[in-house]
């Protein structure tokens, strides 16, 4: 269930900033080979039941597909990409409503590939979700552990959709 609500999550989500992206099967983490490319956005997401975070990196040449195109090595980039992990994490978190598992998402940031390698190891509970674009890959990773009991389906939640609007 998680692996179509993550896929849905990040198709719509670029497909919002007008880039196709196509998922790829996901898979545990692989820890001979590195998962992050330049830049990775990590966000950490906690409820009572639940705790783990969130990460997306993509390949440089995926910045040129965005509208207007930003340069890979400009503070843009980290921008773009800090507001995406955020935007990325909303929709997940928006999705979970429905199983009445309310997440807490942490302030997003932007490391370095290579740091975030270092920095986290491998866990059995990390999911490593690929997607395809005309530009390069992109991936996400999610380690969510998640207790049995905490997922119950429950439609009564009004979940909003793109383009709703949201009075505050």
């Amino acid at each position: 269930m998680l692996d179509a609500l993550v896929q849905s999550s990040a198709v719509e989500l670029f497909q919002s900033r007008g880039i196709a992206v196509a998922p790829l099967p996901s898979s545990v983490g692989n820890p001979h080979k590195g998962t992050y490319f330049g830049l990775a956005g990590v966000v950490t997401m906690t409820a009572p039941k639940a705790s783990g975070s969130l990460t997306l990196s993509w390949a440089d040449p995926v910045f040129s597909l965005f509208t207007p195109p930003v340069p890979a090595t400009s503070l843009g980039a980290r921008d773009l990409l800090r507001e995406l992990t955020n935007q990325l994490a909303g929709r997940v978190k928006n999705r979970l409503l429905n199983f009445t598992l309310m997440l807490t998402i942490g302030v997003p940031t932007v490391l370095s590939g290579q740091a975030l390698e270092r920095q986290r190891p491998n866990r059995e509970t990390e999911v490593v979700y690929l997607f395809r674009t005309l530009r390069g890959e992109i991936v996400i990773t999610l380690d969510l552990a998640i207790e049995g009991d905490a997922l119950n389906y429950s439609n009564t939640n009004r979940v909003a959709k793109e383009g709703d609007f949201i009075a505050f």
